[in-house]
């Protein structure tokens, strides 16, 4: 694959796992690949992750623009009326951790708040020095964005569910606005598919009226979607965010697999 200097990467950091994407000047997401790191591997960072683009030659080598998105259960929404950078800790409260952590934050048009985030200090100064050209994200932030564009328009009720490997973001649109953001951690099927009752009880959600759609790592051959299925009737999956195009090799995917990463 050319490196064009018009292209982008998309890069996410979440759950012990760096997938990134190729986006042609045409639009077109080109390629897709993923790194999983162990426990031990995530303690040596940054060292393993300059190994690792070292090792990727697209990554090694790319010149064109980049978004770096980060997942942080800790990030704080805050609006836009109230926003200040230079009080970015305040904001973000989570004091523990601020040795430690680089503070960013992204703005969230649609809803006119911004979103307080954190990146382990030693990987942003590793990315900053070897991408300078870098944007840095809360893949939260990108994926709320997503959702708004994508969904608000639609009639009817909806609760999406975007599912990593012990982590899911849910989020309900009522009458075309959203009512309900949050993430949950879950461990087992039945922590999923709690989640997703107990959002939709109190959110007061029919859900034999109202679509449950389902992005990211989560299969029909899966104990997620299996046990799912059984309670919820209008169970489906998403498609793939439409501001790009894709590969025809990408087809080998569900169209609803590394929706967060092509929200970036």
């Amino acid at each position: 694959m050319e490196n064009n200097a018009k292209a982008q990467a998309n890069l996410l950091f979440k759950e012990k796992k760096l997938v990134y994407c190729i986006i042609g000047p045409d639009k077109e997401v080109q390629v897709v690949h993923s790194y999983e790191f162990s426990s031990e591997q995530l303690k040596q960072m940054p060292d393993i992750l300059e190994q690792l683009i070292l090792s990727d030659d697209i990554l090694q080598r790319f010149v064109g623009k980049i978004h770096i998105a980060f997942s942080d259960l800790h990030h704080s929404l805050v609006p836009k009326d109230f926003f200040d950078a230079q009080e970015l800790a305040a904001f973000y409260g989570v004091q523990a951790s601020l040795d430690n952590s680089h503070l960013c934050y992204d703005f969230i048009p649609l809803i006119d708040y911004f979103n307080v985030f954190s990146i382990p200090r030693d990987i942003y100064n590793y990315l900053y020095k070897h991408y300078p050209q870098a944007q840095f994200h809360c893949d939260f932030s990108c994926l709320l964005s997503n959702v708004l564009t994508e969904n608000l328009k639609k009639k009817g009720n909806q609760l999406l569910v975007n599912v990593g490997k012990n982590l899911m973001e849910v989020f309900i649109i009522k009458n075309q606005q959203i009512t309900l953001q949050n993430c949950f951690e879950f461990q087992t099927s039945e922590d999923f598919l709690y989640h997703i009752l107990n959002t939709a009880q109190v959110e007061h959600i029919d859900l034999t009226q109202t679509a449950v759609i389902l992005l990211g790592e989560v299969y029909k051959t899966g104990s997620l979607y299996q046990l799912a299925n059984q309670y919820l009737p209008l169970i489906q999956f998403s498609e793939r965010p439409q501001k790009y195009r894709y590969n025809q090799a990408l087809t080998q995917y569900p169209s609803h697999l590394y929706y967060n990463l092509f929200a970036i």
